[in-house]
């Protein structure tokens, strides 16, 4: 899956976290790469489930593009070890969040797409999710907040309750979730660069303590 970048310059961008002293982060690369994914995952599925819903299409992206997803992808292309974080910084104790690795992997995307424009990208990742699709891995699962609701309703419990917190610039906004539950001591947090990945994460930190859901 490696692409021979013709600047690199820009590859090396991709794996710049916000906290390195030096050199432009890979922040608005991650933002880029979040839209050229979505648009990229969208038009995949239109194609490849004619017959399903515009509800139905959203809910295998979100299954396609979530953190643990993205960050798994990020860990499974050897990234891990390019990852550069400031001097000041924990990193392994930086590099074991999910939502850091994932903008690893969506700030590639931007670059991908800068160096080598939209149908590079689209020929890219399509190769990357194409094991996955025919595995009927998306079709078969349901994003994390669709799972914990669906559980809570079963045992007849109040639906969660997401605290929503943000930060960053506006053309990079930084969310968190802490997602609260009626019956369970503590919160459960994740991070995102939109709302909704922040409360999927949330969903998904709760899911995971819990395996029995």
């Amino acid at each position: 899956m490696a692409y021979p970048f013709h600047d690199l310059v820009l590859q090396a961008q991709a794996f710049r976290h916000s906290s390195c002293e030096t050199g432009e982060s890979n922040e608005r690369l991650e933002f880029l790469g979040d839209a050229i994914l979505g648009a990229v995952m969208a038009e995949l599925l239109y194609h490849r489930y004619p017959d399903q819903p515009e509800g139905v299409l959203s809910r295998l992206r979100a299954a396609l593009v979530n953190t643990d997803r993205l960050a798994s992808w990020t860990d499974t292309l050897g990234w891990v070890p390019h990852i550069q974080v400031g001097h000041y910084e924990n990193r392994a104790l930086l590099l074991s969040r999910p939502s850091v690795l994932a903008d690893v992997f969506e700030a590639y995307v931007g670059a991908l797409y800068l160096d080598g424009g939209y149908e590079v990208c689209r020929t890219w990742l399509t190769a990357l999710y194409e094991p996955l699709l025919q595995a009927g891995v998306a079709l078969s699962a349901k994003d994390a907040k669709t799972r914990l609701q669906e559980w809570l309703q079963k045992e007849k419990r109040p639906l969660p309750v997401y605290v929503i917190a943000s930060a960053g610039p506006s053309h990079a906004p930084h969310f968190v979730a802490e997602c609260q539950i009626d019956g369970f001591s503590g919160m459960w947090r994740g991070e995102g660069r939109s709302r909704r990945r922040a409360e999927q994460a949330a969903a998904e930190a709760f899911l995971k303590e819990h395996p029995d859901v």
